[in-house]
């Protein structure tokens, strides 16, 4: 498995999509079923908004499909830049990770 830094980012402002709240709410459930799997450590919103971070461990074959399959994703609200990275140093609760 690789870990990735996915950086979301709005492709406009959230009321410019009507279905922008039933989509957060479906993407926050998204992300919770991975997390459930032990597969996601972390997401949240931009300091300065506009979209969010997610740090991910999956197959290289499972990124585009998660991404594919991001409810924001396909509302077409949200567009992901993928960094791939490998883990140099953790701390060690995190290690199991």
């Amino acid at each position: 498995m690789n870990h990735y830094i996915l950086i979301g980012t709005f492709k406009g402002t959230p009321n410019q999509f009507p279905e922008f709240s039933e989509a957060m709410e479906a993407q926050h459930a998204y992300l919770k079923s991975y997390k459930k799997k032990g597969m996601l450590l972390l997401s949240g919103p931009k300091t300065q908004g506009g979209g969010g971070v997610i740090l991910i461990r999956l197959d290289d074959e499972d990124i585009q499909h998660f991404i594919d399959n991001d409810p924001l994703v396909k509302a077409g609200i949200q567009e992901y830049q993928i960094t791939s990275f490998e883990v140099f140093d953790i701390l060690e609760y995190a290690k199991e990770w």
